[in-house]
């Protein structure tokens, strides 16, 4: 809710009452005159005519506002401990309250392990935690947690956790770039866990 400034409001007061009451200026011509009224701060959340909005999605429209809508996906490569791990991630999201995001995810992911050669799908519902750095609203911190099922040729079907943090850069009026770096486990037998790096570009609006 926007605050007004006290002084303002005492202002206001008096501007409004009746005349033989209110505060008058003497001119040079003798004839009373109202004096102008002071420059008074725009209340809190709104944008006085003139300044710039707070950051590209503007002082009511910045990027983690409750109803903005995400979309986009993200890359990474893993290569380490014998192992080789390609993932190509579209997602959609939905900030259901300030600051808080719900994500579908379809993670699509190639991997060599030992020699052998493998394809996996998974369907991961995510929560996410965006927190502003610096008055700016240019660059957020994320942390996220996502659970959902997993398919992994060749060994089966179980379930895939995918704890990640990462930073949101924001470019131009609506980009979102966002380096992450995370773990994926799943419950399949055999399979390979690891670190996970990732890099997403996503449309906020």
């Amino acid at each position: 809710m926007s605050r007004t400034h006290p002084f303002c409001a005492i202002v206001a007061l008096l501007l409004a009452a009746p005349t033989g009451t209110a505060l008058a200026q003497v001119a040079p011509n003798g004839v009373g005159s109202q004096p102008p009224p002071p420059m008074c701060p725009a209340p809190e959340g709104e944008q006085r005519q003139g300044e710039s909005p707070i950051g590209p999605f503007g002082a009511t429209q910045e990027y983690a506002r409750k109803g903005n809508v995400e979309l986009g996906g993200s890359a990474g490569f893993t290569s380490g401990n014998d192992s080789t791990r390609i993932n190509v991630s579209p997602s959609f999201g939905y900030f259901f309250v300030d600051s808080w995001q719900l994500s579908a995810i379809v993670d699509l992911a190639y991997l060599t392990v030992g020699g052998v050669d493998s394809k996996s799908i998974a369907g991961i519902a995510e929560i996410s935690y965006h927190l502003p750095l610096g008055r700016s609203r240019m660059i957020f911190g994320e942390a996220g947690f996502g659970v959902g099922p997993i398919h992994q040729s060749g060994m089966g079907t179980g379930v895939a956790l995918a704890p990640e943090v990462g930073v949101n850069l924001i470019l131009g009026e609506n980009g979102i770039l966002t380096p992450a770096v995370g773990y994926r486990y799943t419950t399949i037998d055999g399979m390979h866990n690891a670190l996970t790096f990732n890099m997403g570009y996503t449309v906020a609006w």
